[in-house]
């Protein structure tokens, strides 16, 4: 006598089946840490009204595993009876697919096929979201995690700390190691602590904190450093360090002239030079004053540096004066400061051509 197709199904899944009992689900030893990615395709093999058969292909897209747990919960009142190349269980309407002892080494893009028999009532709508070692399966390559700082740059107390966060915007595939090393510039600026920070594949969205140290020197210049953050196969960051100064200059600088004259199209010259030594590198910086005439700009000179050596040398600041239409003479306060001392404030008047041209025109 032959058999119907659900009991020819049934028959053939018999062979290797694993039947669903309640406490007698084997769990295999320890999924592997790795962080997977991956895409399963679900194909019903036959239907009967009340009960079903389906396969599964599972493809590891990610990092290779040693062991997996499939899970994926049904639309509707389906259950699976028995099943095939993997321990199945369900829970309610959870269902879950562990490897079996022979087929759960998944190298990366390797694939495997498992499959059962089940029953329904109702519809049999098949499920469409599947997740592989708790990691929900998109059916796109994993994303390569990368570094994350809360900022790139850091005002670090002249005798204090200050800091940033680190963290990965993506889970690794296991421990990874962020290094931050301090680089060229103020050497009184440091890594205090954090310098080797450890993520895992449990810890990799927390932020962990570095901390810099900006110890206490004699010199008045607010000094910079660099600091290079790096993890193997991510790009590095760079976190600028500023030390915030406390000294006080006792060495006042002299500028000459006060009041400058520049013609239109052309420049004239600010000097500017210490009064005493400074015991460190002194810079200087000349900025435009809020206001006044747009046309007159620093054109050479906007930063100096003045050490313990060339102090009482005078060093010139150029002021230029473009061209213009109008008629007025314009002017604008330009600021010279520096960390300790008392910024000194000079004021540059353009000397328009365009006055005399006029009259020139009018003759």
């Amino acid at each position: 006598m032959g058999f119907s197709l659900i009991q020819r199904a049934h028959r053939l899944a018999a062979a290797c089946a694993v039947t669903l009992a309640a406490g007698l689900v084997v769990v295999p030893a320890g999924i592997a840490s790795a962080a997977p990615a991956c895409k399963v395709t679900y194909t019903k093999t036959w239907d009967n009204g009340s009960g079903f058969g389906a396969t599964l292909l599972i493809e590891n897209l990610g990092d290779p595993l040693t062991a997996w747990s499939l899970t994926y919960a049904w639309p509707g009142a389906q259950r699976v009876s028995n099943g095939w190349s993997a321990i199945w269980s369900q829970t309610g309407v959870n269902v879950t697919a562990r490897n079996a002892s022979w087929n759960g080494n998944l190298a990366t893009n390797a694939s495997v096929v498992i499959g059962f028999n089940g029953t329904y009532t109702g519809t049999n709508i098949d499920p469409v979201s599947f997740a592989l070692n708790d990691t929900v399966c998109t059916g796109q390559p994993p994303v390569s995690p990368e570094l994350e700082l809360t900022t790139l740059t850091v005002t670090v107390p002249e005798g204090g700390t200050a800091g940033y966060g680190v963290r990965l915007t993506a889970r690794p595939s296991g421990p990874v190691t962020v290094t931050s090393t301090a680089g060229a510039g103020d050497t009184s600026i440091t890594v205090a602590s954090g310098s080797a920070l450890t993520f895992t594949p449990a810890n990799w969205q927390t932020s962990q904190a570095v901390t810099l140290a900006a110890a206490e020197d004699a010199d008045v210049s607010a000094g910079m450093r660099q600091i290079s953050v790096s993890a193997p196969g991510m790009a590095p960051l760079t976190v600028t360090a500023t030390e915030s100064e406390n000294d006080v200059c006792v060495c006042p600088p002299l500028v000459t002239p006060t009041v400058l004259n520049v013609p239109e199209g052309g420049s004239a010259t600010f000097t500017m030079r210490l009064t005493a030594a400074p015991t460190g590198n002194i810079i200087v910086t000349i900025t435009a004053g809020g206001g006044g005439d747009p046309d007159l700009t620093v054109c050479s000179g906007a930063t100096l540096i003045f050490t313990p050596v060339n102090w009482q040398i005078p060093q010139n600041v150029t002021i230029c004066a473009a061209e213009d239409a109008d008629t007025v003479n314009g002017s604008r306060t330009f600021i010279f400061g520096f960390v300790g001392a008392t910024p000194i404030a000079v004021t540059a008047t353009e000397i328009d051509n365009d006055l005399l041209s006029s009259k020139m025109d009018n003759a």
